[in-house]
């Protein structure tokens, strides 16, 4: 699993908030949203995200208040063709 955390620091809301990640077609493959969670308690769906063909991950959260912490985990399958970096 795999998991990008975002933090709102502050001052002030940030509005229409989203999360973009490249993830490399040659290492990744089969990528899965298992959860969003937030520190608030509100539940986002994990279908706020979603996985492009090209493998660009995109998680639109709408607005995240202050003081929040939201987490995305998804998993991803790596193919044994791949040598270990």
């Amino acid at each position: 699993f795999y998991t990008v955390t975002v933090n709102n620091l502050g001052p002030a809301t940030a509005r229409t908030s989203s999360v973009v990640d490249a993830l490399n077609q040659a290492v990744y493959t089969q990528v899965t949203v298992q959860r969003v969670t937030s520190s608030t308690g509100v539940i986002r769906a994990p279908s706020v995200c979603s996985v492009s063909l090209a493998n660009v991950l995109t998680c639109e959260l709408g607005n995240v208040a202050v003081g929040e912490t939201i987490e995305i985990v998804f998993s991803y399958f790596v193919p044994a063709t791949v040598r270990a970096q």
